[in-house]
């Protein structure tokens, strides 16, 4: 076996605040080749803690298993990759971004996980892409035999970037293609570790990415070996453990390997195998207070309770699919905590849904696992973007916390409306940097709240502005946000933002994206003379409605709330082929 110590630039220590280079999802297939409506890619953007969706914007490429993107500290998109090529904001291939690795496909890489994308300590305007490459030896198997790097600079081009450098290697040598490539912050609060498994063995390289170098620090044989299949692997967002999930046949089951790990060394230690005979294509993601980890096993969803000390006597069963199809079956994929708190999961077959655990912190039923929650408007292939957790500091006190950061606490929160009673308000603490306590004001003159992520009654309707303040031993921090209670729909901006029609103009199709949990709302299409030629409901995600058996001209359409108030109006040109 062969690996290399490879010296990439030199950087200053520094670690930025904001951190949300996870705020942009991309999924589907380039539609330049088909103009079927449902042929496209989607964007998923979390704003504020918010998530919204954008409609088909023009991508040239396509995503399967080996899926990522990058954006600022800000979370504006600077790129993303297939595995194959990096892309660019403006939906090419970015300069020198083709072809990053030698033999694959134009459809987009393979293997679960095979690609991430990592920030660089002191250069925004630069980062990484860590990958995989695939292969079929004789006498192995399935396996990759290289792991890459690829360096970005967004000074290239007028902001669009340039790939420096491609095809770097860091591991040459026959590494596992089940859930393949995660990440973690070193205790120092800078630097980052990357576990790869050598395929078909329990020996582990560790992988540490300084503001120097990126360079092995040497490998580790540890517990079993680990069975090469479809999977996942993930770290809790506190660090301490790290979990593999794979599925190796239907006739030979699989397994889900849990160890601790020391973000000083980038050791693993203490292994717990559960053997799992029924073991199929599924993923893996930890809650974010890293209490709870979640496994998708195709038909079946569970949870294991990492605080039990019969960690795999914990596990209970949470969802069962369904049946639901769209159009093929939507069953359980890979996992990925998102910016918002909750948990997504793609499905295994080309679908336009995704699986959502809206409250993964709870035990049990009460974590809220919503099956096909959220509608993309187009196809998604068993495709999820893999990030790590960009929001963990320092291991304060430990042996490696020796550059002097500080875990100073970010306060940040989403909210959420309850349908039935307009005055009642959910509150979600999206704090980072290990905040220790919490104080909410309501800004209506009530008790402050301690509580941790709150539910608020209003007294009457209007138009507040909620601070969220978080403290620890290093510093205290408020973030706040003007939210709108019980107010008329045409009064909310909140509402309106988060209420899309279009494509304008459209060929076949409206898609109606919703990400306001908000009820009792229709889309209404009139004609030129006033005549209603369309009603359809719609709900949160997004929706196809079809309007191909429509003449071609002009459209007006409005969002209706509860067959009365219009919350949203707007124009569409419909276009015929």
């Amino acid at each position: 076996m062969k690996y290399l110590h490879v010296i990439t630039f030199i950087l200053i220590s520094y670690v930025c605040p904001a951190q949300q280079h996870d705020n942009n999802w991309i999924f589907g297939f380039s539609s330049n080749q088909d103009t079927t409506d449902n042929v496209g890619i989607s964007i998923i953007r979390f704003i504020e803690g918010d998530l919204s969706i954008a409609q088909n914007p023009a991508i040239e490429l396509n995503f399967n298993s080996s899926n990522s993107s990058y954006s600022d500290s800000m979370g504006v998109l600077q790129s993303y990759s297939n595995a194959v090529h990096i892309g660019n904001k403006k939906g090419k291939i970015m300069q020198n971004g083709n072809f990053i690795l030698d033999g694959e496909p134009l459809v987009g890489g393979v293997l679960n996980q095979a690609i991430m994308a990592l920030p660089i300590p002191e250069q925004p305007n630069q980062h990484l892409y860590v990958y995989n490459n695939y292969d079929l030896l004789p006498g192995v198997g399935d396996c990759a035999t290289k792991l890459y790097y690829a360096l970005v600079s967004m000074s290239e081009n007028a902001g669009q970037g340039k790939v420096l450098l491609k095809k770097k290697i860091i591991i040459d040598d026959t590494l596992s293609t089940g859930g393949v490539l995660t990440a973690v912050k070193h205790a120092n609060g800078r630097d980052w570790w990357v576990l790869a498994n050598k395929a078909y063995t329990n020996l582990y390289y560790r992988i540490l990415i300084t503001p120097s170098e990126i360079k092995v620090v040497g490998t580790q044989v540890v517990g079993d070996s680990i069975g090469v299949g479809a999977g996942q692997v993930a770290f809790s967002p506190d660090g301490n453990i790290f979990a593999n999930y794979y599925s190796i046949s239907t006739a030979l089951g699989g397994g889900l390997e849990i160890y601790n790990f020391d973000r000083c060394t980038g050791l693993l230690f203490n292994q717990r195998s559960l053997v799992l005979p029924d073991a199929s294509w599924g993923g893996i993601a930890f809650s974010p207070n890293s209490r709870f980890l979640y496994l998708n096993n195709t038909f079946d969803a569970y949870q294991f309770d990492m605080q039990n000390a019969d960690l795999f006597a914990s596990r209970l069963h949470i969802a069962t699919w369904d049946g639901y199809q769209s159009p093929f079956p939507a069953v359980f994929y890979l996992m990925q905590l998102a910016p918002d708190g909750k948990i997504y999961s793609a499905t295994v077959t080309g679908c336009d849904v995704l699986h959502v655990i809206h409250k993964p912190n709870e035990l049990g039923d009460a974590c809220q696992y919503q099956q096909h929650a959220i509608h993309l408007p187009t196809y998604n292939a068993h495709s999820l973007p893999n990030f790590p957790y960009y929001r963990l500091g320092p291991l304060d006190g430990s042996s490696c916390d020796t550059l002097g950061i500080d875990n100073l606490p970010i306060a940040k929160f989403r909210f959420e409306r309850d349908t039935l009673l307009p005055l009642q308000v959910f509150f979600s603490d999206l704090s980072y940097y290990e905040p220790a306590s919490w104080s909410w004001n309501f800004g209506d003159g009530t008790a402050i709240s301690t509580e941790q992520s709150p539910t608020h009654t209003f007294s009457s309707a209007g138009t507040y502005e909620v601070c969220l303040k978080v403290s620890n031993g290093n510093a205290t921090n408020q973030y706040c946000r003007k939210i709108y209670v019980g107010v008329s729909a045409t009064d909310n901006p909140d509402l309106l933002s988060q209420i899309q029609v279009g494509p304008n103009p459209s060929r076949d199709n409206l898609f109606v994206s919703i990400s306001t949990p908000l009820q009792g709302l229709e889309l209404y299409l009139y004609d030129l003379y006033g005549h209603r030629v369309r009603t359809e409901p719609v709900t949160m995600g997004s929706m196809i409605v079809p309007c191909n058996d429509l003449p071609a001209g002009m459209y007006f359409w409005e969002i209706v709330y509860k067959g009365s108030t219009v919350v949203a109006n707007g124009k569409v040109v419909a276009l015929r082929k």
